[in-house]
């Protein structure tokens, strides 16, 4: 009977601590996004970085491709939030919480390349790379 009772206060414990990380993950989510969603078109849709006001989270941003929010004219973007022990993400990597959202698409980003931004900049590039290759060959 003392068996059972301390394998169910253990289990209690383990689920107390992952149902307050998850809380901890959505206030921070809420802040973080909060702040995001004045700019939309400032939204990260790629990348990762530390949580700010937390020294041990972290969130990682991507595109998922969806038909739907194409044809809204959108893209799906994948925010995950983790939990980081001393700069190294915890738990096997998986994320805390995720949050899915439909932003507006944005077409002078750096790291859309249909964008003239993105294809001045690699123009710009190429003109260099040509430069370099010339200077070095005469």
């Amino acid at each position: 009977m003392l068996a059972a009772v301390l394998v169910a206060t253990s289990r209690l414990r383990v689920q107390d601590a992952r149902a307050a990380r998850r809380i901890e993950a959505c206030r921070l989510a809420d802040a973080m996004l909060d702040e995001l969603w004045k700019k939309p078109e400032d939204f990260p849709r790629k990348g990762s970085g530390r949580v700010s006001g937390s020294r041990d989270w972290q969130w990682r941003a991507s595109v998922v491709p969806s038909a739907d929010a194409n044809e809204m004219s959108g893209e799906l973007v994948a925010v995950e939030f983790f939990q980081a022990a001393n700069g190294r993400l915890t738990d096997g990597n998986q994320p805390a919480m995720r949050v899915e959202l439909v932003l507006p698409t944005v077409r002078n980003r750096e790291d859309d390349p249909n964008s003239q931004k993105s294809q001045k900049s690699q123009k710009n590039q190429t003109t260099r790379q040509g430069q370099a290759s010339r200077a070095y060959v005469d």
